[in-house]
């Protein structure tokens, strides 16, 4: 393509394979930084995250539907850069519509600030290819002391994002002097990859790539409408609160700083008070509103019937499972995709006896939660030792919450994908993810509205479906069970 020839070599008399490029000049280039240096060098149009160095991937697999009953050519309706197509091999059942929005659109009561006057921007001019020289890149790394000691690394490399950064991404904006090519702008640039929307045997509709998908890689954001706590209870109550994903970038963090409480006093004197500075819904809830059975992330799909959902609740559960925690994702071959699909048997689990106290059941209910900004997947080793290296003495303790400073509410901001999304609200939950969340700042550096990205955790296959961690606790709902069909070898056998 484009003159660019990707060759896998053997090295003699080894069989070890490896991965040359042959650019349209017939230079032979081997690894990812020769790459780099050829496309700045000849000032190509070309983006580093177009090539790849590992032997799994092949670039000439494409994966097609064998049998489809329903076929969507474009889902998006143009607004993605490429189409995203849509089709059911299960029964004749189209997708209910959604007003299909590329960007998050805030709602009434929600102050988005997005002048670009307000952002640290950078000069460079090699499209930031040296992070030391990069203003926002340097955002990147200097918040990572926030949990640790620094971590000079942090960030994308070459385009992609090898491990989760709790700490999030600060990438280059509109008036950074970098281009669409700078290796600091990658969710802002779009979806650059083929997916497509299916209809799974049980968990509604679900999300798959038609390529093969290099580890790090950009797969899509999770958009939708931004509400506030009361808009989102409001919208919960009357539309459901399926897709209300809550943005909880600042509350992940705090808890990642060791000696951190959040139950600590805040003191503030009389001085620092104003009111004429007063939270816009405070005011308007009561001990009589309704109810939140949401909390972080609630992405459970539409699709699952209220049938099924009362079966749930119905079921007696026979088996414990043994509590686990994923450290990595696994790769799942075709053939025990199929098996699973066909005969999940999820795991079940003994309820508690007796009531609960309306104490205990108030943070039960409290900690029924799905995290946009947490993952499953393994801490970094840089991020481990950082927190082992840090000394006693530089740990504060009692500090108050960082959400408190602002001046609006104590609550989070919720994005909402319900009516008004795209194609992130159809990834599903696996206990062994593929895929994990990352939060990045592209144009506001306000901690309360960070970008909500995917990005692959490994090497995925084409035609593999697209999942990622819930993050839920079971039983953190009284009186509700939510069964997880994902057929992980690791599967947890319960959401909630």
């Amino acid at each position: 393509m484009l003159g660019w020839e990707r060759q896998v070599c053997k090295a003699r008399p080894s069989t070890k394979r490896f991965i040359v490029y042959r650019a349209p000049c017939g230079l032979r280039l081997r690894t990812i930084e020769e790459v780099d240096k050829y496309l700045y060098t000849t000032d190509s149009q070309l983006s580093i995250d177009l090539f790849c160095f590992d032997q799994e991937l092949h670039v000439n697999t494409e994966f097609v539907a064998v049998k489809t009953y329903c076929d969507i050519k474009d889902l998006s309706y143009g607004r993605e850069n490429y189409p995203v197509s849509c089709v059911n091999g299960v029964d004749r059942h189209y997708p209910d519509y959604v007003e299909y929005s590329d960007h998050r659109i805030p709602s009434k009561g929600v102050t988005l600030n997005l002048d670009p006057e307000f952002l640290t921007c950078c000069d460079c001019t090699d499209n930031c290819r040296d992070r030391s020289k990069c203003a926002c890149q340097q955002m990147t790394i200097e918040n990572t002391s926030w949990i640790g000691e620094k971590d000079e690394n942090a960030g994308y490399h070459y385009r992609r994002l090898p491990e989760p950064l709790f700490t999030g991404i600060v990438e280059c904006n509109s008036r950074c002097k970098c281009d669409s090519r700078c290796a600091n702008k990658v969710a802002q640039n779009g979806l650059k990859m083929r997916l497509q929307v299916f209809k799974t045997e049980k968990k509604g509709w679900g999300l798959r790539c038609l390529d093969d998908i290099a580890k790090g890689s950009f797969i899509c954001i999770y958009a939708g409408q931004l509400l506030t706590d009361k808009g989102a209870n409001e919208d919960g109550k009357q539309f459901g609160d399926e897709y209300l994903a809550e943005l909880d970038f600042i509350e992940v963090v705090e808890r990642q700083k060791e000696g951190y409480e959040s139950d600590a006093d805040l003191d503030f004197s009389d001085d620092d008070k104003d009111d004429n500075y007063k939270a816009e819904d405070d005011s308007d809830y009561t001990e009589d509103s309704p109810p939140r059975s949401r909390r972080k992330l609630r992405k459970r799909k539409a699709d699952d019937s209220e049938s099924e959902t009362k079966k749930d609740k119905t079921e007696s559960p026979e088996q414990v499972p043994e509590p686990t925690t994923v450290d990595k994702p696994i790769s799942i071959s075709d053939d025990e995709e199929e098996e699973d699909d066909e005969d999940p048997n999820p795991k079940k689990v003994t309820e508690p006896s007796g009531p609960l106290s309306p104490e205990v059941t108030k943070k039960l209910r409290s900690r029924a939660k799905k995290s946009t900004g947490g993952s499953r997947f393994n801490l970094s080793t840089s991020f481990k030792t950082t927190q082992e290296a840090l000394p006693e003495k530089d740990i504060k303790k009692e500090r108050a919450p960082t959400r408190s400073y602002f001046l609006d509410d104590t609550e989070c901001y919720i994005m909402d994908a319900k009516l008004m999304g795209n194609l992130g609200r159809y990834l599903n939950h696996s206990c062994s993810p593929n895929v994990f969340v990352q939060n990045i700042f592209v144009d506001t550096h306000d901690l309360r509205f960070p970008w909500v990205a995917f990005f692959a955790g490994q090497y995925i296959r084409a035609g593999t479906e697209l999942t990622w961690d819930y993050n839920y606790e079971v039983g953190s709902v009284p009186d509700k069970i939510l069964y997880c069909y994902c057929g992980s070898a690791t599967c947890r056998g319960r959401l909630l």
